[in-house]
């Protein structure tokens, strides 16, 4: 029987997403999520090929980019 691991209190696993992911979550293309990267949405590179995005710093990004509202 393998033990299962536990978290530390008080984090949690990030969630990464992948383009196509980011692009149905933001409601554009997957060129749109080329074209916001190099405008500084959050990523990580895996590889050279490899991309990914953390969910949580791509919704602060949003926050952060929002105008108006409350």
């Amino acid at each position: 029987m393998v033990p299962q691991r536990e978290t530390p209190a008080g984090t949690e696993r990030a969630e990464l997403l992948k383009k196509r992911g980011v692009a149905t979550l933001l409601s554009v293309s997957p060129r749109k999520v080329d074209d916001l990267q190099r405008q500084g949405l959050p990523h990580v590179r895996l590889s050279a090929r490899c991309i990914r995005y953390p969910r949580a710093a791509v919704l602060e990004w949003v926050v952060s980019r929002t105008i108006g509202g409350r």
